[in-house]
This record gives C-alpha cells, structure tokens and sequence, in this order.
C-alpha cells in the first residue's frame, strides 16, 4: 500500500485500483460539479453517522472518537433521498421522453391529489395553482442536473430537508414497472455517478486532522512556518472540534422553519413508504452508506479547511452567502489536496514546509506581461506535478499486476489527475480563458472574497499579513518574496526581479469590493465585514 489511509486497516476494493485513487484518496472525479462536493460534505454532516458499533448525528463525530479512530472501522452515514420532493419538484420540467408513466401517476394521483386535500384556506382560492406555486418555488432551489433525469438532480441545499442523496433510474430495467411499488426497485441509491464520494472524501480529511493531538498541531505549524495563520484559540483541535460541529449545525438554522416542515409533508408526510423503502432497512433501522479513504498526509490540507469552514460559519453572513463561500472553500480544499499530495509523492514526503508549491496570481485584464507569463508557468508546473504525482514509484509497484495500465493512467489523468485540477479551477474562474491556449491563474470578486473572509482572523490587518497569509495559507505568489519562491518552484533557470507596482490590480480590485482601507501610501487595511467579535472571544 503507497500511501498511508485514514481511516486505517481498511480492506482494498476494486474501484481503489486507480493511481490517483491511490494518491489522494477516494474519491475527487471531474464529473461531479462544484456544488455537489459541498452538498455530498453536509449530506454526511447532516445523516446519522456509525463508526463500528457507535452511532451518533451530531455533524462531526465525537472528539474522543476522532483522536482514536478504531482501526478498520469505516465511517458510515444514513442519507435521506427525497425521491418524493424530487418527483413534486423536478418532473414537470424534465425531459419528455424520461418521464416513465409510473413516475408520472404517483406525482398526479398520490403526491397532487393528497396535497389539493390538505390545501385549507379561509378564503376562495384556486387549490391548483397553490400546488404549482410551490412547484415552481422549489425548482428555483434546483442546484444541478436540468440535463439529467428528475431523479439525478439536486437542490441548492439551503434547507435541512433538500440536502438529499444521489438517486439513479435504471431506465432499462425500470422500463416494464407497472406500478410505483414496482419502480421503486429500480432507483439505485449507491452507484456515485454525480455525489462521486468528493464530499466524503472532504469530510474524512477534517476527521482526520481534528484527531490530530495539540502538541503535533503545534509543531507543525512551527516548523512549517506558519505559525502566523490561526488566533491562539484555533491551535487546539479540541476547541476547532467544538466550535466547527456546532457551526454546522446552526448553519442550517438559517434556513426558515416553515420551509422545512413543507419539505417534510411532500417528502414524508403525504406518502411515507416511498422514504421508507429508499431511507431505511426492512426493520425500520437506519440504511447506510460507507465513505472510503483519505490520504492520512493530507490531514495538514484538512486542517486549514476545518479553520476556513469555521471561518465562515462563523461570520454573520446569511445563509445564502456561507453556502456560496462553503462551495468556493471546498473546490479550493480540492486543488490545495492534489497539489500538496503530488508534491510530496515527487519530493520528500516529510518535508515540513508548508505549502510546498507557490501559484502565480496575475491580473485578471493580463496588463502585467511579466505576471502573465510566470503565471501561465506556474499551470503548467501545477500540471506536470500533478502529473508526475500519480506516477509515484510506489503507486506504479502497487499497480504492477493490472492490465491496460497505460489506459489506465490516461483515465487517472482525465477524470482524477491534473485535467481534474484544471477543471476545476476554470469552474471557479481561477484559471482564464475557459478555452484556448495561454492559462493563466487570477482571482475573481468570489474568490477574493473567500480570501478576506478566511484569511482575515479579526476586523482588519495589513496589506502585507494579508498577502502573506494568502502565500502561506493557499500558495498564492502575488507580489515581492512569493513571485521569487514561486520561480523557484517553477524551476527557472534565471530569477526575474519583479517590479513593486504588481499589486496595484489587487488593490484596486480589494477597494472596489469595499475591504481596503488606505492609511497612508505605506499603509492599507484589509477589512473583513462578516467579522464576528463574540464568537472568537
């Protein structure tokens, strides 16, 4: 085994016969989109948890339980799958031609029909358009897959009740159903198309960092140098632990409770058995699903995620906004993984420094030639690292035996490997043009605004801290010492000097956005507006 797991003692499946599964744990895969890597992370923050015999539902387990894992115990989750809600929401606006009739008579004769009876009102109201109001009301909350069949698809999950699990229909299988009962055995809830174990995989690596003990956390740190990047409260994992589960869950006490308990009557209320037969076990006992692995190294990556998850929990944005900053976090948390796991599996694997490869930011309008040029560099760099990573020697031993290995790595390349990193980093507009030739990293006013709210621990702090953190914390080379260590990492042969007005883009772009304040020409202010002082007193 190449690279140590966590959790540990797990036994091999086929699907782990993939060398960047091998690398960075299963699983991060190109066909699952932005939004469904958080919304797979709160599906098992949000489902009743097992550990072994050990069952629980707060969002993160037990510290006890985190800081000795029991080997070879998986982590295993109850997600709820809102085939009903899905069915009331989605159907009407999907494909013709994927409507199956029983779909299409249990939404008229059980879900409509069951719902105009339950329509009160004092007043003369047309029972109908009340229902197709409500229709239309949560198709706007549909998040991804107006391509896909109804069942495939997923909401924005802005309540508790629509963080639902991945539904597939077996159309060839399904096609003879008779009735709904009948169809029912045709949905299959564990295949992993589009939740593809992303979010799982996010969610193992803040078990596995939260389980470190203070005194390693500490360590680290100063060893690695950054030591600058967290307030003295968030040094104890213990305390992370605390504040992040709790944030979590008051996440979704944002959401309006009167929303919820709608979401509850279409799913559970009007036709219990249909969440009966998809949530639970014949004996009414919950029916899991098991996460896999993570890379046991990356616990470093996890642990900063667990600091800017936190962050932005704790800011007093509204919901809408949190989950907006939660999704860029995690696409962020997905490139920072790939690139510090594949720079250890080609370097030293103990090196303490932190991080070990540096991006070159440009201007977004790409005025500065000399930043254009060193960043489209820097991806080309990030390619070949990554590209090299999963052909670490180990990971080759390991995968000796397989046949068609060459095919093999060419689907690790496409799907999980270096053509992953750059998918989604033009998802997130961090790498431009879209299409064509010349990529190059910059930052757009989501992004930036990632950076100020979890990169600013206070109210304030200098420019300076600020583009050092934004170093130290995500790689980011933007100006001064970061453009000469990220030469360095590139590997140029002659170490350009750049001049000191290269950051005039990113003040202009931090002023327009309302977080800069100038002091004085030698001193600015990056604000953080969503700063809550109460919370990390």
């Amino acid at each position: 085994m190449p690279i140590r797991r966590f959790p540990a003692g797990l036994s091999d499946q086929k699907e782990d016969n993939n060398p960047a599964i091998l690398a960075f744990g299963r699983r991060f895969f190109s066909d699952q989109t932005s939004l469904e890597y958080l919304l797979e992370f709160l599906l098992v923050a949000m489902s009743p948890k097992r550990i072994g015999e050990l069952e629980f539902c707060s969002p993160l387990p037990g510290f006890n339980i985190v800081s000795s894992w029991p080997k070879g115990e998986k982590l295993e989750y109850s997600p709820r799958y809102g085939l009903n809600l899905k069915l009331f929401s989605f159907f009407g606006a999907s494909k013709i031609d994927a409507r199956h009739k029983t779909h299409q008579d249990h939404l008229c004769r059980v879900l409509e029909d069951e719902f105009l009876s339950a329509v009160r009102s004092s007043i003369t109201i047309n029972k109908k358009s009340v229902i197709q109001s409500i229709e239309n009301l949560l198709l706007g909350f549909q998040g991804v897959g107006s391509q896909r069949t109804w069942c495939a698809q997923s909401f924005i999950p802005i309540s508790p009740g629509l963080i639902t699990g991945e539904s597939i229909w077996n159309e060839s299988k399904g096609a003879k159903s008779s009735n709904w009962d009948e169809a029912l055995g045709h949905f299959n809830h564990n295949q992993h198309v589009f939740l593809a174990r992303g979010g799982e995989l996010l969610y193992l690596q803040i078990c596995n960092a939260l389980g470190r003990s203070k005194d390693e956390i500490s360590s680290w740190i100063n060893h690695s140098g950054i030591n600058n990047c967290f307030t003295k409260a968030e040094l104890d994992p213990e305390w992370v632990h605390e504040k992040l589960s709790l944030g979590i869950e008051n996440l979704m006490k944002g959401s309006p409770r009167g929303f919820t308990r709608l979401t509850d009557f279409i799913d559970k209320k009007i036709d219990p058995s249909t969440s009966m037969q998809t949530d639970l076990e014949p004996n009414k006992q919950f029916k899991y699903s098991s996460c896999r692995w993570s890379a046991e190294p990356s616990w470093k990556e996890g642990y900063l995620f667990a600091i800017e998850c936190l962050r932005i929990c704790l800011s007093n944005l509204d919901l809408m906004n949190k989950l907006k900053l939660l999704e860029i976090a995690c696409n962020m948390q997905i490139l920072r993984s790939l690139l510090m796991q594949s720079c250890r599996l080609t370097g030293n694997p103990e090196e303490d420094v932190f991080p070990l490869y540096r991006l070159v930011i440009s201007d977004p309008d790409g005025q500065n030639v000399l930043l254009k040029n060193l960043s489209k560099a820097s991806v080309r760099k990030a390619k070949k690292v990554v590209y090299h990573g999963i052909r670490n020697p180990e990971i080759e031993k390991a995968l000796s035996s397989t046949e068609n290995l060459d095919k093999l790595y060419r689907t690790a390349d496409n799907k999980y490997g270096y053509k992953l990193l750059i998918t989604i980093s033009k998802r997130l507009g961090f790498i431009v043009p879209k299409r064509g030739s010349g990529m190059r990293f910059v930052l757009n006013e989501d992004l930036l605004r990632l950076l100020v709210i979890t990169l600013v621990p206070g109210e304030r702090i200098t420019l300076d801290r600020f583009l050092e953190l934004a170093e130290k914390r995500f790689g980011f080379a933007i100006s001064g010492h970061s453009l000469r260590e990220a030469q360095c990492w590139i590997e140029r042969s002659d170490l350009i000097e750049i001049p000191s007005d290269t950051i005039k883009w990113l003040v202009d772009m931090l002023e327009a956005a309302g977080y800069l304040v100038q002091l004085s020409d030698s001193c600015s202010l990056v604000c953080n507006p969503a700063y809550k002082t109460m919370e990390y007193k």
